[in-house]
């Protein structure tokens, strides 16, 4: 999933681009690999898991996190906690794969840029 998830950082993409495709690949990767998916959403939410071992796996992300907070110190995003924006963020990752995956025949690009602006609007600044 992690490689799914870079992006070519020397493009200029404006940050709030950036932020959607990197929901759009993440989206797109759990779609296409469900099995890889559901591992990683047990991962997440596994009780047995150790602190160390979730810290380790989430450091991993740190990207998006940093990415979040320029995007806030630039008043792109609004002004929250980035912990809880990239909850959010995954949130809304995990739930769309999951209706997705119910619902195989509303899958369209459209659709995506649809789900994504429900996400976008709860954090953008307007």
């Amino acid at each position: 999933m992690l490689e799914a998830l870079k992006i070519d950082s020397s493009e200029m993409i404006a940050i709030d681009e950036k932020l959607e495709l990197i929901w759009m690949n993440a989206v797109k990767w759990g779609i296409m690999h469900p099995k890889e998916f559901l591992f990683f959403q047990q991962f997440a939410n596994s009780p047995f898991i150790s602190n160390l071992t979730r810290e380790q796996a989430v450091s991993q992300f740190e990207f998006i996190y940093d990415l979040i907070s320029e995007a806030i110190g630039k008043n792109i995003l609004k002004p929250m906690n980035k912990e809880f924006i990239s909850a959010y963020f995954e949130g809304m990752v995990f739930t769309t794969i999951q209706y997705l995956r119910k619902h195989p025949d509303f899958i369209s690009e459209e659709n995506l840029v649809k789900i994504f602006d429900i996400y976008k609007n709860g954090i953008t600044l307007k």
